[in-house]
């Protein structure tokens, strides 16, 4: 993070670490954000969903993510694998505070399993209208060796 000023990058990482703050945000913004998501078919979009200086502070974060860091993520269209047609960089791993910005989201639903990653869209990015439902084995207790677990919720 480079171009805002020390005392909002201490700000911003102080927010992310801070349970308490995180969660009363998010009781404040989406109280009950299951419901909602049930009523609005899945997909619901929240004002100003974060603080200002977090959203800013994420954006100035994923802004200086080395180009190197992003990987290509791309398909065509092929119906028995599950692909749509897309290309976006996308990146799971990068600065530290990366791994804190993500974790945070997992406590929107914490009874859920959850897989983030950033993305960006350049010019020639693009991807088609879908339904972002994956499914996936996992092995966990108490779960079974293999249940199948659903992931239906997206965040932008």
């Amino acid at each position: 993070m480079g171009k805002s000023s020390k005392h909002a990058r201490t700000k911003f990482k102080k927010w992310l670490n801070s349970y308490n703050d995180v969660v009363s945000w998010f009781e404040k913004k989406c109280p009950d954000l299951e419901q909602l998501l049930e009523e609005h078919g899945g997909l619901v979009k929240i004002e100003n969903f974060l603080p200002a200086f977090v959203a800013d502070g994420i954006l100035e974060l994923l802004e200086n993510i080395d180009d190197r860091t992003w990987n290509l993520t791309a398909a065509t269209d092929d119906y028995t694998h599950n692909n749509i047609r897309h290309e976006f960089l996308s990146v799971k791993t990068g600065p530290p505070v990366l791994d804190d910005v993500l974790r945070v989201f997992t406590l929107l639903l914490p009874d859920s399993l959850f897989t983030f990653s950033a993305a960006k869209y350049c010019k020639a990015g693009h991807i088609v209208p879908h339904d972002d439902r994956a499914y996936t084995n996992v092995s966990s207790p108490p779960l079974p060796a293999a249940a199948a677990t659903v992931r239906s919720n997206t965040v932008l």
